[in-house]
């Protein structure tokens, strides 16, 4: 990782420090987006498999019975989603400590 203090690289100029502490930030945004919409399809998807029962079975019998075909692999993907969360946010905060503190707010 690149820390972006003037005391690693003091060839960078204040601007080019802003500019990159702002790529990081957008990029930090849209990593959270896309973790959020990953985790809700997985969650949609692990909902369709918890709805999957007969009208004579219990929904918790259904979810074990398919606990080897995909609740699995929709838990894996709310894991992933969850984990691009996560390094967005961590992104998106690394980025703001390193932004201009006079220039614009960048709303999330």
């Amino acid at each position: 990782m690149i820390a972006l203090t003037s005391k690693t690289d003091p060839a960078l100029s204040k601007l080019e420090i802003y500019a990159q502490a702002e790529r990081i930030m957008r990029r930090g945004k849209r990593l959270v987006i896309s973790g959020c919409l990953v985790a809700t399809i997985g969650m949609v998807a692990y909902c369709a498999l918890s709805l999957e029962a007969d009208a004579s079975q219990q929904p918790a019998t259904t979810q074990f019975e398919a606990l080897d075909r995909f609740t699995g692999a929709t838990l894996g993907v709310v894991c992933v989603g969850t984990f691009l969360w996560l390094l967005g946010a961590w992104a998106y905060l690394r980025g703001g400590l390193d932004s201009d503190p006079s220039g614009p707010d960048l709303f999330f």
